[in-house]
């Protein structure tokens, strides 16, 4: 059970039977009643590979990956390495 106000961060999974009663963060692992983070699924460097390889945006470090990132559109990386190479 999922109660509302409560955000599922991005890869993350909930055990059968939890109940969540607070946010649980990205990429972790969610289990009891009430529900607590148990473990996480990646590391941070897996993390921030597997963001780089779908097209996702850190807007934080892989360490601090609670906050939802936003999705690149296919220009937007071309355009990152431009700039990149001009600085």
């Amino acid at each position: 059970m999922i109660l509302s106000g409560v955000t599922i961060g991005r890869g993350s999974i909930v055990a059968a039977n939890a109940v969540v009663t607070h946010s649980v963060p990205a990429y972790s692992i969610a289990a009891g009643v009430p529900a607590r983070v148990v473990g996480k699924r990646f590391t941070p460097e897996e993390i921030s590979a597997h963001e780089n390889a779908i097209g996702y945006l850190r807007k934080t470090t892989a360490r601090e990956c609670c906050e939802q990132p936003t999705l690149r559109t296919h220009a937007e990386p071309i355009q990152e390495r431009e700039l990149l190479r001009k600085s």
